[in-house]
């Protein structure tokens, strides 16, 4: 019997926890915050991206202009991100997070060479885990129904980017068949996530008609990677579609986080 009021206590104690988070939910937005930290995933990729463009020497102005505004804005999420985190006694990966970024920000500032992006490409590709891992802690933490709506097309926006970061490696030498390889793998797995989402109940009028956009980019921009089999290297042209489909993911994905408080369920996958 003399253990009974600590469990009492302890069991207060977590709902106070969980009562906080829900009323921070509903007052803070926590699908914005989702959101900024699914942006990261996406920014991971289009830093690297526009590092190698900016190496290849191919529009160097635009390629600079793409890497320092995506450096700003990572850091500028981070800021945000970290105004929930912080109160928060549960560790969702965001520390390990900003020493990734850290390490990562401190060889990407520099000119551009083939010896430099090898090392990036494998620090791109682990900041990106560990921003999914945050983003996905954060959906579950979360409990709120939509959030895997955001999650997903944010998901759509960071791969994107992979799609022509891979397409600008191989086209630098940074990476040989396997770079295609791989290309082609992610192109399937957008194609699947795109599927999800225009299945879902939840599609407005205006995320429906973004979804089909998004669907002609992509057939148009796999046109484009056909033409490699003729040693063609459209640069331009990649650049320009993934950027035309990031702009158009994330615009859905921002409609998602404005509907999310109408939502009463998700799709499921």
């Amino acid at each position: 019997m003399q253990n009974r009021p600590s469990y009492i206590s302890i069991l207060l104690t977590i709902f106070l926890l969980i009562g906080s988070f829900n009323a921070y939910s509903v007052s803070n937005d926590i699908g914005e915050i989702i959101n900024k930290a699914g942006m990261q995933r996406m920014l991971s990729q289009r830093i690297m991206k526009a590092y190698i463009l900016k190496g290849i020497g191919d529009a160097p102005q635009l390629a600079n202009s793409q890497l320092f505004e995506s450096i700003s804005l990572y850091e500028s999420n981070l800021k945000y991100i970290n105004r929930f985190t912080s109160k928060l006694k549960t560790d969702v990966g965001y520390n390990v997070l900003v020493n990734q970024w850290e390490d990562f920000k401190a060889i990407i500032k520099n000119t551009p060479t083939q010896k430099g992006a090898r090392i990036l490409l494998d620090m791109s590709d682990e900041l990106l885990k560990k921003a999914n891992t945050l983003t996905q802690n954060l959906q579950v933490l979360s409990g709120v129904q939509g959030s895997e709506l955001i999650n997903v097309a944010g998901r759509q926006r960071m791969l994107s980017q992979k799609i022509s970061k891979l397409y600008m490696a191989y086209c630098w030498k940074i990476k040989g068949e396997e770079a295609l390889d791989e290309m082609m793998m992610v192109l399937s797995e957008y194609e699947v996530a795109l599927d999800f989402l225009r299945q879902s109940q939840k599609n407005t009028k205006q995320i429906k008609n973004n979804l089909r956009r998004v669907s002609g980019q992509l057939k148009f921009a796999q046109k484009s990677f056909d033409q490699l089999d003729q040693g063609q290297y459209l640069i331009h042209v990649v650049n320009s579609t993934t950027d035309t489909m990031l702009r158009q993911m994330d615009a859905v994905t921002q409609l998602y986080v404005e509907n999310m408080s109408s939502y009463s369920g998700v799709a499921k996958r």
